[in-house]
């Protein structure tokens, strides 16, 4: 099918013939059509896929007649040339119709506003009308109407066409590529304003410009004109040259002729919206003129992208990856917000922080997106107060871009979804044969991306995946009355919603939305609106890739537009949302359903995902986005500090070793809103770098240790070596203490934790209590040789155990541990191996089990664990099974490690409890999503438990200081692993290395499962 081109004509035109004749002979069909006709409504521009503005006014041509043009369009017909050029069209203005443009300001439109006058075209320098031929020279590739030329010899024809400007606009002109041609002399350089080469003066030797899409063309020289060779000035001499050549002579000068011919062959390849379209995307009651809307081109400003990203690449580090305050109230993390309830009654205020975070899949990334929270927030009020007229929403105030604090109403429990098109899940059960979606019936003939006759209501049930109701469903929840007036005003929104993207050249797709009754029972709008996260939209400069779709669908050579897309990818409608998010994630092979952590975004990819969302948020509103100028969470602390509400909470934690160290570095990285005061008798000690507050003394000191309960809003322990009788006081005077100090009473004294287990039926060694030598004797007499001695208290690592395997060990096992109070005996299990699983649970008693690990022991102290543990999967289930009935028992809040003996026929026995993070659980850091060390800070502080899944095998193995050496020391890795990117160091930060001592350890992540892993050196200074 040939494009259509309309060719304006009106009073004075005289160029509109030449004009037609120049687009038909190009292949194109040409129309003449009158101003007026089109003000009349008799002719429709969105029937035309190019318009024309011819020059030659045959009358007034210095007297600037263009400008009578150009006042009549902008009165009666710039909307609708505001949509044309937004449905991706070409348009050309010659001469005269080059002022037309410059005063309609569609040139050159410098930043895309349409409609501001920024050059003017003026009187000839000679002061007189200029009619010859000239040459021009192109200067850009950019002009769509330009393509293949490099060089013309044209006429001109004007009384006035001096091209003039300011100095920054010339600049932003040569700089933005938009000069498309400058005269030059016979040779092809530069005319430098000499005339004649240079007919008019104009400023640059300009002779013609594009907007910056490439789209709007104008130029002084008649093209139009040329087409003929016999128009050609030196055409008798050219004529003689080719008949002694026997040469054709050709009819036409082609060069003129390729300004037409490529804005033909341009259309025929990209095909703009239709005309049916068209009236489906033009505004409502919209006034472009009276709006000033910026449409954009494809081509953004580059100048603005540029100065954007470098922004955003300077905050990569800038971001909220946590939005959980706990000292705002009870708290309720989602994937990317975090929302506090000041109180359980309706109406108090409830306090949504949005974070940086960003979720695909399922999935929380491992990199969040600068501004992304902010932007989400300031797209959802902006929403909020355009829809105030349809419904009431629970909106308060925003005392920071990431927060907004709305009122808390009460939760209808239903995501109310409003599609206006054939988009994704509907558009892929559609494709299926699926004609009913939600109670909803569908008619046959749709297609992906088209739109619907009317937007329909499709609700789904709140839940982790979302379950679709049919509307029927919704008012058995409901009520039928509240039922229809939520389907109603859903709709209504979407409308809303609609009309204004389509203000600003976007189309919305799809979105959801959510409502909750108030303190007085009213219907209100509650969460987010409209945001990219929520909400699908996309251009229509993109969706003209629809009409394309549409006319190959109708060869009937594809099922569907899937089986299309296969073969013509380039046809894929891009979407302006989170979708952009998941085609990263695609493109790397992660989609639904993938295991393990998703592929880690690039900087890049970061700075690219940033700044989609600010261009969206910028794009709907006509705002701008204001970066900030500090630290995006130290503003957001005082702004929230300043309207009184206190953010942080302390944790008090009796011990600062390693443990205390791996549980502040575990808050730092997950940035949580939580301080440390710790007790310790050591001045520095491990965890010295991660506590607000360091009282020194006796860990078992109840006066220091009701300082630290004092000082802290939860109080939690790293050892058992404590004074258990002390926190249970607090722990009656309302401290929250966890673990509870009644467990650590019965786990501390080995005699009653056995006790404990064996009266809840689980199968431990045998063991006696020992208070002289004689009951080691029974003991022996009873479990044979060997046997293990033990302190009741206080033994740990090797220090008080004592193996005893002759009778003549016994006396000397005795008296080297009378001195240590409580004893007892155990029976020795030749067990097959050692394992253990690390456990979690919270306040609300929730379980999550991390992988069982086995675990390797030297002079009873673990030198290594491997994850997994070389067992059967039975054995790992009973594993897991056993130690949550044990945390369960005690009603536990925390981390706890339970380890266990595999026996050689196969059976599990407990051998010990203990009610902290553990040795064993130290791979957790980097081989699961969760380390044990964030996971106890979320137990014991109300937050959700994170996720326990291990990412990858992996071995910890234990560095000790070596036997004979003590003081400074260096770890190293071991030869053939320094630099491996599978190797963690962690370093505890002692003061000296002793022998035997813990002083760091190391993970390997496993490129295979239990690959061996060689010791460590510890080398002294």
């Amino acid at each position: 099918m040939k494009p259509k081109v309309l060719v304006l004509s009106g009073y004075g035109v005289n160029c509109e013939s030449e004009t037609k004749y120049a687009f038909d002979l190009a292949g194109g069909d040409a129309e003449i059509v009158h101003i007026n006709d089109l003000i009349s409504g008799e002719s429709n521009l969105e029937d035309y896929q190019i318009m024309a503005f011819p020059g030659g006014f045959s009358f007034g041509d210095d007297t600037g007649s263009g400008n009578a043009m150009a006042n009549k369009i902008k009165l009666n017909l710039f909307d609708s040339l505001m949509r044309f050029i937004h449905s991706d069209k070409l348009i050309i203005g010659i001469c005269n119709g080059f002022q037309i443009l410059v005063n309609l300001g569609l040139l050159p439109a410098l930043k895309g506003d349409y409609g501001k006058r920024e050059v003017a075209l003026t009187f000839n320098n000679s002061a007189q009308y200029e009619c010859r031929w000239i040459n021009l020279k192109k200067n850009s590739e950019k002009c769509v109407f330009t393509n293949k030329i490099t060089h013309l010899h044209i006429p001109v024809a004007h009384g006035e066409g001096r091209f003039f400007a300011e100095e920054d606009v010339l600049k932003d002109l040569w700089e933005n590529n938009q000069i498309v041609f400058t005269y030059s002399n016979p040779g092809g350089e530069p005319a430098n304003g000499e005339y004649p080469w240079n007919p008019n003066g104009s400023l640059k030797d300009i002779a013609a410009i594009c907007d910056r899409s490439g789209k709007i063309f104008g130029m002084m020289p008649h093209p139009e004109r040329a087409i003929l060779m016999a128009s050609h000035p030196d055409f008798q001499k050219i004529k003689e040259g080719l008949k002694r050549k026997k040469a054709i002579i050709p009819e036409y000068y082609d060069p003129a002729l390729t300004i037409f011919r490529n804005a033909v062959e341009y259309v025929k390849e990209h095909p703009t919206l239709s005309r049916d379209l068209m009236k489906r995307i033009r505004p409502k009651g919209f006034s472009y003129l009276q709006s000033k809307v910026n449409i954009e081109s494809e081509e953004d400003s580059k100048e603005k992208e540029k100065t954007y990203k470098e922004a955003i690449q300077n905050n990569l580090n800038n971001v909220i990856t946590s939005g959980m305050f706990p000292g705002l109230g009870k708290h309720k993390s989602g994937k990317v917000r975090d929302v506090h309830f000041t109180s359980d009654k309706i109406g108090s205020p409830i306090i949504m922080v949005a974070s940086d975070r960003v979720s695909a899949f399922d999935h929380i990334l491992d990199k969040s997106i600068p501004f992304k929270g902010a932007v989400l927030n300031l797209l959802s009020m902006w929403a909020l107060n355009n829809t105030k007229d349809i419904i009431k929403n629970s909106l308060i105030e925003s005392p920071h871009s990431n927060v907004i604090i709305q009122k808390y109403c009460r939760n209808l429990g239903i995501e109310c979804v409003v599609r206006g098109y054939v988009w994704g899940s509907l558009a892929s059960s559609y494709e299926k044969g699926e004609r009913k979606l939600c109670g909803e019936i569908l008619p046959e003939g749709l297609i992906r991306y088209g739109e619907l006759d009317e937007p329909i209501f499709t609700p789904t049930a709140k839940s982790e995946h979302d379950e679709s109701l049919t509307f029927e469903e919704v008012s058995k929840i409901l009520g039928p009355t509240l039922a229809k007036k939520v389907k109603e005003t859903s709709i209504a929104l979407y409308k809303r919603g609609a009309e204004l993207a389509e203000k600003r050249g976007l189309i919305f797709i799809d979105t959801k939305y959510e409502f909750g009754l108030d303190e007085n029972g009213e219907l209100t709008l509650i969460d987010e609106a409209n945001t990219p996260d929520s909400s699908r939209y996309c251009s229509m400069k993109e969706y003209r890739k629809f009409a394309i779709i549409e006319e190959l669908m109708k060869t009937g050579k594809y099922n569907n537009v899937s089986d299309l897309l296969k073969q013509r990818p380039e046809l894929k409608i891009t979407e302006m949302s989170k979708q952009f998010v998941r085609d990263i994630l695609t493109e790397q092979g992660f989609s639904y359903g993938g295991q393990g952590r998703p592929p880690s975004l690039t900087n890049d990819q970061v700075v690219e995902l940033s700044y989609r969302y600010i261009r969206l948020y910028e794009r709907l509103t006509g705002e701008n986005f204001i970066f900030p100028s500090a630290n995006a969470k130290e503003q957001l602390i005082k702004s929230l500090g300043e309207r009184g509400y206190k953010l942080t909470k302390t944790i008090g934690c009796i011990g600062g070793g390693q443990l205390l160290r791996m549980m502040g570095e575990a808050i730092k990285k997950a940035d949580l809103p939580f301080e440390i005061v710790m007790l310790d008798p050591s001045n520095p000690c491990p965890a010295s770098p991660y506590a607000s507050k360091h009282i020194v003394g006796d860990l078992k000191d109840p006066d220091k240790i009701r300082q630290v309960a004092e000082e802290s809003d939860i109080l939690t322990y790293e050892l058992e070596h404590t004074n258990a009788e002390i926190l249970q006081e607090l722990e009656k005077e309302g401290k929250i203490v966890y673990p509870s100090p009644k467990i650590l009473s019965i786990i501390q004294d080995k005699f009653k934790q056995k006790e404990f287990l064996r009266a809840n039926g689980f199968p431990v060694p045998e063991y006696l209590a020992v208070s002289k030598e004689g009951d080691i004797i029974e003991g022996v007499h009873r479990f044979g040789f060997p046997a293990l001695l033990k302190a009741c208290y206080g033994s740990y690592d090797g220090k008080g155990n004592m193996l005893i395997d002759s009778p003549e060990s016994i006396g000397d096992a005795y008296r080297a541990f009378q001195q240590r109070g409580s004893l007892i005996l155990e029976k020795f299990i030749d067990f097959e191996r050692e394992i253990s699983v690390i456990i979690a649970r919270d306040i609300e008693g929730n379980v999550r089990c991390y992988e069982v690990g086995e675990n390797l022991h030297l002079d009873n102290i673990l030198r290594r664990t491997i994850v997994p543990a070389r067992v059967n999967e039975k054995i790992k289930a009973q594993a897991k099974e056993m130690g949550e009935r044990i945390v369960n028992l005690f009603n536990g809040v925390g981390v706890f490690c339970i380890e266990m003996f595999l026996t050689k026929d196969g059976k599990i026995m407990i051998n010990e409890i203990a009610p902290r993070v553990h040795n064993s659980g130290h791979y957790t850091i980097e081989a699961c999503k969760t380390s044990q060390f964030e996971q106890h800070v979320r137990a014991i502080t109300g937050m959700p438990l994170g996720d326990t899944e291990i990412i990858a095998p992996a071995i910890m193995v234990n560095v000790l200081g070596p036997e004979g050496l003590s003081g400074p020391y260096k770890i190293e890795a071991p030869a053939g692993f320094v630099n491996n990117p599978h190797l963690f160091i962690h370093d505890y930060g002692k003061s000296e290395s002793r022998p035997k001592r813990k002083i760091g350890h190391m993970t390997y992540i496993l490129k295979e499962p239990h690959e061996l892993l060689p010791l460590v050196e510890v080398k002294s200074q």
